[in-house]
């Protein structure tokens, strides 16, 4: 009987030492059946340039090579053994939003095996980073308060530029219908602005990181800090002066 384990893969960093770590699991494995070449561990590596490598052993880890020079899209170990019993360990990793190519799969006719070979990489994987902020964990939150604010300031903002339209928008001066419509409006177009900003913002914290490469290639960390400079000396002083006003 063949058992499979499967684990999905989220919202990780991965540093070099962790893609080394988890290739010495594998390497284990080999190495467990006297280095037969029936079951020697493959690793494929996949670069933003269109270029893909392949290897059976740590040439490609190592210091100075393509792990250091190159900006990585996806990372595939796979190892495969037909000795006495079928064992099989996969693991996919694509750096980037996606949430169904990242994913480790243990299969084999032996249940224990299965089991603790699933475990070992399981420790592992939990101790690597986690793509954890603010940001992320409180989206909705964000989500919501940013589209008061928004309506709220775009509402005045409007009013001031064209007082000869909305400078009557209160229940005192119009029906409460149109007072409901012109307020729905804002809000509507309030939430349109959030939710493609919240959206944008969230992209620089990918679902699965590779936290290894060239620095000027990690563009979202590089776009993180740009952001959070232009919050923390443009955007952040001009929203505390606008309080003011939103009285």
């Amino acid at each position: 009987m063949t058992e499979t384990r499967e684990k999905k893969i989220n919202n990780k960093v991965f540093t070099k030492n962790d893609i080394i770590n988890l290739w010495h699991i594998f390497s284990s494995q080999h190495l467990s059946q006297k280095k037969d070449e029936r079951t020697s561990p493959e690793m494929q590596v996949r670069c933003t340039d269109g270029t893909r490598y392949e290897n059976k052993n740590e040439e490609l880890l190592s210091q100075g090579n393509i792990f250091d020079i190159k900006k990585i899209e996806s990372i595939n170990f796979e190892y495969r053994s037909f000795l006495k019993e079928y064992k099989r360990i996969t693991i996919e990793l694509t750096h980037g939003n996606s949430n169904y190519r990242n994913i480790l799969t243990v299969k084999g006719d032996e249940g224990l095996w299965v089991a603790g070979t699933f475990n070992k990489f399981e420790i592992l994987l939990n101790s690597v980073k986690p793509q954890n902020n603010w940001f992320v964990n409180y989206q909705t939150s964000i989500l919501i308060l940013s589209t008061f604010f928004l309506s709220n300031v775009l509402l005045k903002i409007i009013t001031y530029l064209y007082p000869q339209y909305l400078g009557n928008l209160y229940p005192h001066s119009i029906s409460i219908l149109d007072y409901i419509v012109g307020i729905f409006f804002f809000i509507v177009l309030g939430s349109i602005l959030s939710i493609y900003l919240v959206n944008w913002v969230i992209k620089l914290w990918p679902n699965i990181e590779f936290d290894f490469g060239p620095e000027h290639e990690k563009l979202e960390k590089i776009r993180r800090t740009r952001i959070w400079s232009f919050f923390s000396l443009i955007i952040f002083p001009f929203l505390l002066s606008l309080i003011p006003f939103l009285n």
